[in-house]
């Protein structure tokens, strides 16, 4: 078991060098969605989720709140709810790095290290510059 930890880390290691922040004009979603980021790290999920949830209702396909709410569902251990979320963006978005490495930690922390290791493995056949 301690191999599989040891590769899942690797296999995150090589998912989060190919990782490249973009600078962008902040708009008022992404305004809206670093607010709710900072609430969610102050571990007021509950108030977060809110906020999330009124941004999704005015940009619904917000990619980075809806891995938000994936995460905060992971870190309460809703680990279903939050591995039916992050399956769905990466149905849908195959190349987002973002969605992977949190879906990949959510079966870490449920102590899923085979999915874990299966979701690296797919995620690193999507993101081919990885």
């Amino acid at each position: 078991m301690d191999f599989k930890l040891r590769l899942i880390a690797v296999y995150i290691s090589a998912l989060q060098l190919g990782m490249v922040v973009n600078a962008q004009e902040i708009s008022d979603a992404d305004a809206s969605f670093i607010e709710a980021r900072d609430i969610a790290f102050e571990g007021k999920w509950s108030d977060a989720k809110e906020a999330l949830n009124e941004l999704l209702d005015h940009y619904p396909e917000y990619t980075d709140a809806k891995i938000l709410m994936g995460k905060i569902d992971s870190w309460n251990g809703n680990y279903d709810d939050a591995r039916r979320n992050f399956n769905r963006i990466t149905s849908i978005k195959k190349e987002e790095k973002d969605a992977w490495l949190a879906a990949i930690k959510n079966e870490i922390y449920a102590n899923n290290l085979n999915i874990a290791l299966g979701l690296a493995n797919k995620a690193l056949h999507f993101l081919k510059e990885d």
